[in-house]
């Protein structure tokens, strides 16, 4: 989602003309609301907080989606 912010939202046009340019098989309304949901304050506020959080970690996780408990399983297979 923030991809999408970051490439489709221009900060200097106005709430409809940002709804007129969105990324082809998104929905009128659904880009609206996102758009209203990414401009209320207290979304600014998590985004803003979860930037700073992002920024304290030490480490990267690169495991992906799978669990521990399965890749083990996984690996016990083979």
């Amino acid at each position: 989602m923030n991809r999408l912010w970051h490439d489709y939202y221009d900060p200097m046009k106005t709430l409809e003309q940002n709804v007129d340019v969105r990324l082809g098989g998104i929905d009128d309304d659904h880009w609206k609301k996102f758009l209203r949901y990414r401009l209320r304050p207290d979304t600014k506020e998590k985004c803003r907080k979860n930037t700073v959080n992002r920024s304290k970690q030490l480490y990267i996780y690169t495991g992906g989606s799978k669990s521990m408990a399965r890749r083990r399983d996984e690996e016990s297979r083979q």
